[in-house]
C-alpha cells in the first residue's frame, strides 16, 4: 500500500526540476496539486496492478526488470486513459511514475515463490 505514494513524489520532482529556473515557487505549489494524482495511483494499483501481480506468481516472475516494465506499461495505459494523445511528456511522466511505484513494490514485497514439494518428500 505504500508504493502509490511515488507517483505523487515523481511528479512533484518532474514539476520542481522543470521549474527550478524560471519559478522556483511553482514547483513547491504543483507539489501539492501532484497528491490529486494519490487517488488514480491507488485505483489504476487496483485494477491493473493486481492482475498483473497475479500473473507474474502465476508464471513465477520476479525480476526488477520484469516489474519495472510491466509498472511500465500500466503508466502508459493510464496515460492514454487521462490524456488520450500519443507520445506526449506526459506519457513519460506517467510511464516513469508507475516503474517506479512497481520498483518500489518489488523493493519492498520481495516477490518469493513456494519452493515446489517432490511427491514422498517430508515438508519443510
Amino acid at each position: 500500500m505504500i508504493s502509490p505514494l511515488v507517483v505523487p513524489c515523481v511528479f512533484g520532482l518532474i514539476s520542481f526540476a522543470a521549474n527550478f529556473r524560471s519559478q522556483p515557487d511553482h514547483g513547491v505549489f504543483t507539489s501539492g496539486m501532484t497528491l490529486l494524482y494519490l487517488p488514480v495511483a491507488y485505483f489504476a494499483e487496483f485494477v491493473l496492478g493486481l492482475p498483473v501481480l497475479a500473473i507474474f506468481r502465476r508464471r513465477r516472475i520476479s525480476s526488477y526488470g520484469a516489474f519495472l516494465a510491466g509498472g511500465a506499461v500500466i503508466g502508459w495505459i493510464v496515460a492514454r486513459w487521462f490524456v488520450g494523445a500519443w507520445l506526449t511528456v506526459v506519457d513519460l511522466e506517467f510511464t516513469f511514475a508507475a516503474a517506479a511505484s512497481a520498483g518500489l513494490f518489488r523493493l519492498i514485497a520481495g516477490v518469493q515463490h513456494p519452493s515446489p514439494q517432490i511427491a514422498g518428500s517430508p515438508a519443510r
